[in-house]
């Protein structure tokens, strides 16, 4: 069974997302203007691997396919946890609610993916 790690429901989370679905103008845009647009807003871990859902799209990346977990500091200081992939990177902010699970549970299944 996969793990879930999100934020609650928000009414303009899902609003902005609705309108991201529809258009990948939109997505495009708030990738480029917006910075957190980029952060991951809902991770999936189970045994296949890691997906996540930004409001620029979703990103999955096999624990085969993981290239390097590390963390990295952004603009204006802030930490977020970065797990770079062929088909992509993930951004995952300290503010997601289940953040220190998900951080110790992404580098556990890096390091048994590379055993």
């Amino acid at each position: 069974m996969p793990e879930i790690y999100a934020f609650e429901h928000c009414p303009f989370r899902n609003a902005a997302h609705a309108v991201a679905d529809r258009s990948a103008v939109v997505r495009s845009l708030a990738g480029a203007l917006w910075p957190a647009a980029r952060r991951a807003e809902r991770v999936e871990i189970s045994d296949d691997g890691i997906d996540a859902w930004t409001l620029t799209g979703r990103t999955h990346l096999a624990w085969d396919d993981i290239a390097s977990v590390h963390s990295e500091r952004r603009f204006l200081g802030r930490e977020t946890l970065r797990i770079d992939g062929p088909a992509g990177h993930i951004d995952v902010a300290p503010v997601l609610p289940g953040y220190e699970d998900l951080e110790r549970r992404v580098r556990a299944g890096r390091a048994l993916a590379v055993a």
